[in-house]
């Protein structure tokens, strides 16, 4: 979280299912300043998400029942954010030019 931006779904940790989302053309891959680039291989703990749409988020919203979603979606593109380090864990970066 230290690192998170605000993006379309608030400030929280960003990830998608396919890796072809940050390899690609896209502005989301990592640089170590060497010249390579590469991407996080992450578990992510993402519950039960909700797909609302709030660019000054911080946390999940509420469900009904007085307790907070797990993470938030946009379903139909395969992203999901979480709101909290303990939900994410990376375990490989994999490097490539």
């Amino acid at each position: 979280m230290r690192f998170a931006q605000n993006g379309l779904r608030g400030c929280g940790n960003y990830f998608a299912i396919s890796s072809k989302y940050s390899c690609g053309g896209y502005q989301y891959k990592y640089s170590d300043g060497s010249g390579h680039q590469g991407v996080f291989l992450a578990k992510v703990v993402i519950g039960e998400s909700s797909d609302d749409v709030d660019a000054n988020r911080k946390m999940p919203p509420m469900k009904d029942d007085k307790t907070r979603y797990d993470s938030v979606t946009n379903n139909s593109q395969g992203h999901y954010i979480v709101y909290a380090n303990n939900k994410c864990y990376p375990l490989y970066y994999i490097k490539y030019m």
